[in-house]
């Protein structure tokens, strides 16, 4: 799990914050993903993940809680 952490932390922090925030989802998707990998293993939490990142686009039809204060969509690892 720590090598995992470790990717994250580094995609985070290196090319991630590169950009300008442009996640959607309150987590991030990358905190989603590791979230989701640390609660249901590697395997499944990859596919969750996988599943979360290709709504991650204005063209999602999906229906989401919106949070105001920071102005995304809440979609927590269930």
């Amino acid at each position: 799990m720590t090598t995992i952490r470790a990717f994250f932390y580094f995609y985070k922090s290196f090319i991630s914050s590169q950009d300008a925030q442009s996640c959607r989802f309150s987590p991030s998707c990358s905190e989603y993903a590791f979230q989701s990998i640390k609660k249901h293993g590697l395997i499944h939490g990859l596919i969750d993940f996988w599943d979360r990142f290709s709504r991650c686009n204005p063209m999602s039809s999906e229906n989401y809680e919106y949070d105001p204060v920071n102005n995304l969509f809440l979609d927590p690892v269930q």
